[in-house]
């Protein structure tokens, strides 16, 4: 993971503190996306709903931009009201909450296949950083939740796991300007794109679940699964190669570094 983060902050420096910045368009994009399993995780696993940050740069005389990615995602929760104990033998009656996370770390390098036009054609591929995360908190019931101040009684990281992931695919920009008369050309874009994600094997966890989310042909050993008792809640593991589809729709806003139309 080290060696990760040194490569995503050595493409920063080149990519933003280059003698040629000044030559450079960026482009800087938020967005939804939904990421479906598929393969043995789709047995498995929840779809991951989560929202991506991006920023890329561009010469202005080349097709290809680069650039470093953020996306955050949820692909499972658990709430429940459990007996906390606060000291020895005294409890009380407090609300768990379990979230099951989905984080990438990315460098994007996006080939722009037509000239900048109503609609611009794109292809993308991605480097990335997963991590798959399940997070606990016991949270003080006499305490509102929009209240200054600590809200939680106890909090535990109950799983993490960390793969790299490499992406490709493809997408479109709209300009917005042909629906937006008061709106620049090249200014702002709508961006749809549909990317194919693979990584090694990978481990995830859920919140233990009676309805039991599995295909038919659900293997356990194959799988890897575990079921482990933190004490006050069970979570099942999981153990499969990455295999994701991923559809994101969003919003583009460009910056032109040298102040040019």
């Amino acid at each position: 993971m080290n060696r990760f983060i040194q490569i995503i902050l050595t493409a920063a420096a080149c990519i933003f503190c280059g003698k040629e910045v000044q030559a450079q368009v960026f482009d800087l994009g938020a967005s939804y996306s939904m990421n479906i399993a598929t393969g043995e995780m789709g047995e498995t696993l929840d779809n991951v709903h989560s929202f991506h940050f991006e920023v890329t740069a561009k010469p202005d005389h080349l097709p290809v931009a680069i650039g470093l990615g953020f996306q955050i995602g949820r692909y499972s929760r658990h709430k429940s009201d459990i007996d906390f104990e606060i000291d020895e033998n005294s409890f009380i009656r407090a609300p768990l909450i379990v979230n099951h996370r989905f984080t990438m770390f990315n460098i994007p390098v996006r080939y722009t296949i037509l000239p900048p036009g109503p609609i611009v054609p794109y292809a993308i591929v991605r480097a990335s950083l997963g991590l798959f995360s399940s997070n606990a908190q016991v949270r003080d019931p006499d305490v509102s939740s929009s209240a200054e101040g600590a809200i939680n009684l106890y909090e535990e990281n109950l799983h993490s796991y960390a793969t790299f992931v490499v992406s490709a695919g493809g997408g479109c920009r709209i300009d917005v300007a042909d629906m937006l008369r008061s709106v620049g050309h090249n200014r702002i874009f709508i961006d749809l794109e549909a990317a194919y994600l693979i990584g090694g094997k990978t481990s995830y966890a859920f919140s233990e679940r009676a309805d039991g989310h599995r295909a038919d042909s659900f293997n356990p050993e194959e799988a890897g699964y575990e079921l482990k008792d933190h004490g006050y809640h069970t979570t099942e593991k999981f153990r499969d190669q990455l295999s994701m589809l991923s559809l994101r729709a969003g919003v583009v806003f460009r910056f032109d570094a040298a102040s040019r139309d």
